[in-house]
């Protein structure tokens, strides 16, 4: 079952949340981890947060692991799990724009 995450990183800045998105695309070839369907993030409240949605909890672990080893890298500790929930219902849809359908790929 698909769970959804939100992650609060407070202080976070754009320039940490860049390096370890960063590291996600070392280890993967891509800004998103195996088994990631979603993810997006911003500023909230002096700080950053991000949404995930993943296949399973256990993909949404190995990922908080490897958030966790990546933000220390950044010079961010740990970021606050907010919620995890499981979600009924998760959808992906193909990008009709050539550029950004590549960059799903």
């Amino acid at each position: 079952m698909a769970i959804v995450r939100v992650y609060d990183f407070p202080g976070g800045t754009l320039e940490q949340y860049d390096n370890v998105m960063d590291g996600f695309e070392e280890q993967f070839g891509y800004r998103l981890a195996p088994g990631n369907f979603l993810h997006a993030a911003g500023s909230f409240g002096g700080g950053f947060r991000a949404v995930d949605v993943f296949e399973s909890r256990e993909v949404a672990d190995q990922v908080a692991q490897q958030v966790g080893q990546l933000a220390g890298a950044a010079g961010r500790g740990c970021p606050r799990s907010r919620s995890s929930r499981p979600t009924t219902s998760c959808g992906r849809r193909t990008h009709r724009n050539p550029a950004v359908k590549r960059e799903l790929e």
